[in-house]
């Protein structure tokens, strides 16, 4: 049997008799949820005086403004997020995609567990929310509530239990990459002997040919040797810092491991240990982790614990990466 749809991303309406979850757009050929269409017709059609939907061009504003506003609260600028979210919300008022993210806003990504103000968004995210949408708010939800519901002491043993689990996320990730950066650090060993060696003969060469045996033509394998040289140099320059900023990750585990912190404190410098560790597992350049080492930093420094302390202020590469504020 035939159904009347209608497709969030061009906003032509269609008729499908297919049972699939995932259907396909006949006048964009775009793959679109099935229960998303048949809301989206309903809304419209049935109960336009009553909701805002975003369809066609206003529906991939929507999106792009649902990606901005996580990865402001994945930063933790919450006012920024809340203000793409408000821009949201002129778009459309039947998502509960917009209203999650206001509940992750006003929860400081659901890590704030005496919020009261999220309450009326996940109520709103469930009243528009069909039976799938129901479910993964559930899912999405689910830890969060149940935390709440906890003792001090049973909110204890769960926290407890959720940073050992971020902890040996952060040990499997740097073993992962050991072998790498040990492959690394023997190659920049080997280019600490051939650039210099190249930076003096490849000149040495060039003046010879040039000047002495008149033959220009291969005054040129001078001219080749010498940036060869420089291409060495520059590959072991950039990559030692790396290697270093590397180690010092390595370091500060082990420092970790060795020393007691309270739950909370530790939890959150995995936190921000894992997402530093995977900018250097995605290979990013070290000047464009910058946010990430000084949030890092920051979270090592708030533990107030004397022996990371120190370490952070002797070690170049933490020290290179201290809060501002810290100083203030």
């Amino acid at each position: 049997m035939s159904e009347n749809l209608k497709c969030p991303s061009c906003g032509r309406v269609f008729e499908s008799d297919k049972e699939e979850k995932t259907i396909t757009c006949p006048y964009c050929n775009g793959e679109v949820s099935k229960k998303q269409a048949e809301k989206y017709y309903s809304a419209f059609y049935e109960n336009s005086l009553m909701r805002k939907d975003a369809h066609s061009e206003d529906y991939e504003r929507l999106n792009s403004l649902l990606d901005c506003a996580y990865d402001l609260i994945k930063s933790e600028n919450y006012s920024e997020a809340e203000e793409k979210i408000n821009e949201a919300l002129s778009l459309t008022d039947s998502d509960y995609r917009v209203y999650m993210a206001l509940v992750s806003i006003k929860t400081k990504n659901f890590t704030d567990l005496s919020d009261k103000t999220h309450k009326r968004y996940i109520n709103k995210a469930i009243e528009v929310a069909d039976e799938e949408e129901k479910k993964e708010i559930t899912k999405i939800y689910r830890g969060y509530y149940e935390k709440t519901k906890l003792s001090s002491k049973e909110l204890e043993t769960v926290n407890e239990g959720e940073t050992l689990k971020k902890k040996r996320a952060v040990e499997k990730g740097l073993k992962r990459l050991i072998p790498t950066f040990m492959t690394i650090e023997k190659r920049n060993k080997l280019f600490a002997i051939l650039f210099p060696i190249l930076l003096v003969i490849g000149p040495a060469i060039l003046l010879y040919f040039t000047f002495v045996l008149k033959i220009t033509v291969l005054s040129f394998v001078g001219m080749a040797i010498f940036i060869v040289g420089c291409i060495l140099f520059r590959v072991w320059f950039v990559s030692k810092d790396r290697n270093f900023a590397f180690n010092s990750l390595l370091d500060v585990y082990d420092l970790l491991d060795k020393i007691e912190i309270t739950g909370d404190n530790l939890s959150a410098v995995y936190d921000r240990f894992y997402a530093l560790f995977e900018r250097f597992e995605d290979k990013d350049p070290l000047y464009s982790m910058s946010y990430d080492a000084v949030k890092f930093v920051g979270e090592l420094l708030k533990t107030k614990d004397e022996n990371i302390l120190e370490f952070v202020e002797n070690n170049k590469y933490l020290a290179e990466n201290i809060p501002p504020e810290y100083y203030e």
